[in-house]
C-alpha cells in the first residue's frame, strides 16, 4: 500500500479504527448471514425460474413465479368444471329415465290386473258350469235368480254359504243351494292375490244360465 506524504498520522489512526468498526458491525449482524444462508439453501441457479420477488421469513421462502425441485414431486390436484349446460343436461337425463320407469312400472300393473281380471272371470265361468251342471230346472216357466256368498278355504271347499239375496221361491233357492254345495271342492287359482279374491264372493244363480 502506497503511504501518503504529508498524513496526519492522528487522522489516519482514527480512519482506520472507524473503518474496522464499521466493518465489524455489517457482519457480524445475524440477520445478514441469516438471509445469506436462506438464499444459498433455498435458492439454486439451476432450478429457479422467473424469480421476481422473494421474501424470507423463518427458514420459508415465499415467492412468485417460482419453481423448485421439491415442487416438481408433489401431486398435481385435477379439478373438473362441469358447466351449467352439462348439469342441467344431466338432471333432464335422471327425470326422463325416472318417467320411463315409471311408466313402465305403470303399464305393468294395469296388464297384470287385466290378467287377474281375465282369470277370474274363466274361475268363475268354470264354477258357474260346474254348479249348473249339478242343479235339475224345474222352474222352467218362470226367471228367478238368486244370489249367494260364500267362503272358500284355499282348496276350494266351502267353509260357509249364506244366502245373500232371494229369490222369492224358497224351493227354487233350497235346490240352488243343493247344486252350489254338490259343485264343491272348486277349482282354485294358483296366484295369491286372486286366491285371496276366491276365498269370499258373491254368486248369483239364475234358472235360465248361471249368472
Amino acid at each position: 500500500m502506497p503511504k501518503l506524504k504529508n498524513s496526519n498520522p492522528i487522522f489516519l489512526s482514527i480512519c482506520l479504527h472507524v473503518s474496522v468498526l464499521l466493518v465489524f458491525l455489517n457482519f457480524s449482524n445475524p440477520d445478514v448471514y441469516k438471509d445469506l444462508r436462506l438464499v444459498q439453501t433455498y435458492i439454486q441457479p439451476d432450478v429457479v425460474m422467473h424469480v421476481r420477488q422473494v421474501y424470507f421469513e423463518d427458514k420459508v421462502v415465499h415467492t412468485k413465479n417460482l419453481i423448485t425441485t421439491h415442487n416438481f414431486h408433489k401431486p398435481i390436484k385435477h379439478h373438473v368444471v362441469k358447466p351449467k349446460s352439462y348439469i342441467r343436461n344431466f338432471a333432464l337425463q335422471n327425470i326422463t329415465k325416472s318417467l320411463e320407469l315409471d311408466s313402465k312400472k305403470a303399464i305393468a300393473k294395469e296388464q297384470y290386473q287385466k290378467m287377474l281380471l281375465d282369470r277370474k272371470y274363466r274361475y268363475m265361468l268354470s264354477m258357474k258350469q260346474s254348479i249348473q251342471s249339478n242343479w235339475i230346472n224345474q222352474f222352467a216357466a218362470q226367471e228367478l235368480t238368486v244370489v249367494f256368498k260364500l267362503q272358500l278355504t284355499p282348496k276350494g271347499n266351502i267353509s260357509q254359504l249364506t244366502l245373500f239375496s232371494s229369490s222369492g221361491n224358497r224351493e227354487f233357492d233350497r235346490q240352488a243351494e243343493l247344486a252350489i254345495r254338490k259343485s264343491a271342492p272348486f277349482s282354485m287359482p294358483e296366484d295369491p292375490k286372486l286366491l285371496k279374491q276366491f276365498q269370499s264372493i258373491i254368486l248369483p244363480f239364475s234358472n235360465k244360465e248361471v249368472l
